[in-house]
């Protein structure tokens, strides 16, 4: 308990005390573009594979996530859900489609 209030008592004085001010977001940024490369690296980047899961845990649904990008302006997303099925979604030549068990393919229209 002693411990507690002690912490609850220095921690607001430590953060008042801190003199150094937090860079700004595009010093972040370029920090991060320099260490991961550069931009001629990412310049050079032409197309991407990722690979990666989704959670929904209100609902208890987990799955995996594929997203396939390529220049200029083609792209797909491919989610396969436990329980649900495939859902696909992409663009390209300035179209974009789903197609999905819960409402079959399709063209998407508008700000979609």
């Amino acid at each position: 308990m002693k411990k507690l209030a002690i912490l609850l008592l220095a921690g607001p004085v430590a953060l008042l005390c801190a003199d150094d001010a937090l860079p700004s977001a595009e010093t972040v940024l370029n920090h991060f573009l320099e260490a991961t490369g550069g931009r001629a690296a990412y310049e050079k980047l032409h197309n991407q594979v990722q690979h990666g899961t989704v959670e929904f845990s209100a609902q208890g649904i987990k799955g995996s996530m594929t997203i396939y990008e390529a220049a200029p302006d083609q792209n797909r997303i491919v989610i396969e859900l436990a329980g649900i099925g495939k859902i696909e979604q992409g663009s390209s030549n300035g179209v974009a489609w789903e197609n999905s068990v819960l409402q079959g393919p399709r063209i998407k229209d508008g700000q979609e």
